[in-house]
């Protein structure tokens, strides 16, 4: 009669096998399949706050391939940018994008309106993509 029970080989190769295959699953999922274009809006921000004071808020990209990016400004931020504009950054998952924005939209941040821009592009695992993001004061 065989015995049933796994030996201690079996056991951890079986276990390890199985780690990998829900790792890379994990990884597919967030990931995705190649797209240059967002497919989302995130969160959506409103008109009002006080970026002067309160900076803005902690926005959520869109989401592209199965992921997003949150992004905050403090106030020192936005006053130090004011003149000539920023370019900051976004990071999740293994990889950043940029967040350029002009004088004239941290302006319109200052007087408290919402600023709708795209991320730079960037690569996860050779997808090259970008999001969508609102940005508003809180």
């Amino acid at each position: 009669m065989k015995n049933s029970f796994l030996t201690r080989r079996s056991f951890i190769l079986t276990t390890a096998l199985g780690a990998i295959a829900v790792s890379s699953q994990l990884l597919l999922t967030a990931c995705g399949s190649s797209s240059t274009s967002p497919s989302g809006t995130g969160s959506q921000a409103t008109n009002g706050g006080d970026c002067e004071a309160n900076g803005t808020g902690l926005e959520t990209t869109g989401s592209t391939d199965g992921h997003t990016h949150t992004f905050q400004l403090s106030a020192g931020q936005l006053a130090s940018a004011a003149s000539s504009g920023g370019t900051f950054s976004v990071s999740n998952i293994g990889h950043t994008h940029s967040v350029t924005l002009s004088a004239a939209q941290i302006a319109t941040l200052q007087a408290n309106q919402v600023v709708n821009i795209t991320t730079g592009t960037d690569s996860l695992g050779g997808d090259l993509h970008t999001h969508t993001l609102s940005i508003g004061c809180v």
